[in-house]
């Protein structure tokens, strides 16, 4: 479990999505699994795993996709003793994700290319982005019917039906071995 903690602090959702997620993964035997049946996903661990890849591209904390200013790469340093020891209105930032969590977020978002419709496929992607410091959604229900200009029943229905559509095609195999990744 202290494994856990430091993975919380390094970007990863705890408490809502993937912890319980897991917890029902660990719970669920080795699937017998023969090459004529393949045992869908879990929707669940699906979307437990697409919020954490959310929430690990949020923590990569890039500002802007064009190339970056000169700069020097000299610390800065505070020069009123005050100000050394946190007294200052910086917000802290989430740490930066590791290169295996960096991997890992992209073999996820890889599956959105498995859902059909178009704006099932934006709105789950929209729907993935968790905030790593808070884990709550960037975008609601409301704003993404907004952005999309339809009902907010008829977003989350075009979710279920992608989170269905990954569930068809992926194997609870390939879910089972991302999540024990993301675990340890």
């Amino acid at each position: 479990m202290p494994e856990r903690a430091e993975r919380n602090s390094s970007g990863g959702p705890a408490g809502r999505g993937l912890s319980s997620s897991v917890a029902g993964a660990r719970d669920v035997p080795d699937q017998i699994v023969s090459s004529h049946v393949l045992v869908r996903a879990n929707p669940e661990m699906i979307v437990a795993c697409l919020e954490w890849a959310g929430s690990v591209l949020l923590s990569m904390n890039i500002r802007s996709p064009k190339p970056a200013d000169y700069k020097v790469f000299w610390p800065e340093f505070p020069s009123d003793p005050n100000e050394a020891y946190g007294y200052t209105n910086e917000r802290l930032r989430i740490a930066t994700p590791r290169a295996t969590d960096i991997e890992l977020m992209e073999n996820i978002f890889t599956w959105l290319s498995l859902i059909d419709n178009v704006v099932a496929r934006r709105i789950v992607c929209i729907r993935s982005l968790v905030t790593p410091v808070n884990e709550r959604y960037v975008y609601h229900w409301s704003k993404i019917a907004i952005l999309l200009h339809m009902d907010r029943r008829g977003v989350k229905r075009l979710h279920n039906l992608g989170i269905q559509d990954l569930s068809n095609k992926l194997t609870l195999v390939s879910v089972q071995q991302i999540v024990s990744e993301i675990t340890s």
